[in-house]
């Protein structure tokens, strides 16, 4: 017969291996990957295993990296640069969301603060010295975006644990302003 203690100790084990599985089962969103080896302009977006929509430039025979569309599922819209001459600025409208997109500091992309008439949030390169690792985090979670492989800005993986608590328009926002600044313009 098991003693108290010790059943304690395995209950408390199985339910926090239970909260910990269900806090990443709240996004569906896995992952984005390039489209094609050789150019960054298109991106493939996961959710679950399944491919289910895209994000790519508007304009790629003018190479013009300011400006995407976005269509994932239902929804859809366009993230850009605001003003050609301010870097800084980037305005998505997705899902007839309006988010606004500014750095924390002038001239400074690794820090940003992200704005929608519900939401506001920071967004964050999470070490200095590399593109390849993002995070938004808030007192109910944190939403991580990453690349799967180091070295490798083809394939970015997703950590979700705020699942509705921050809009699908929002996060489809932080990813393409993400893309934009940390691949190579080819």
């Amino acid at each position: 017969m098991m003693q108290p203690a010790m059943r304690a100790i395995i209950y408390s084990i199985l339910i926090l291996v239970f909260f910990q599985a269900n806090s990443f089962a709240q996004s569906d969103m896995y992952a984005v990957g390039a489209y094609y080896d050789d150019t960054f302009a298109e991106w493939v977006v996961y959710y679950g295993e399944e491919e289910t929509g895209t994000i790519r430039m508007k304009w790629p025979l003018k190479e013009d990296w300011t400006q995407w569309e976005v269509f994932v599922g239902e929804t859809e819209g366009f993230v850009k640069q605001r003003w050609s001459n301010k870097p800084g600025h980037w305005e998505a409208k997705i899902n007839d969301q309006v988010i606004d997109m500014r750095p924390v500091f002038p001239r400074d992309y690794s820090q940003w603060i992200l704005k929608s008439q519900e939401e506001n949030v920071r967004l964050h390169m999470v070490y200095s010295d590399t593109v390849e690792n993002w995070s938004i985090e808030t007192k109910d979670g944190y939403f991580d975006f990453y690349t799967t492989y180091l070295g490798d800005v083809r394939d970015w993986s997703i950590e979700d644990s705020l699942g509705d608590q921050l809009s699908t328009e929002l996060k489809l926002a932080a990813i393409t302003l993400i893309l934009y600044h940390s691949c190579p313009k080819i």
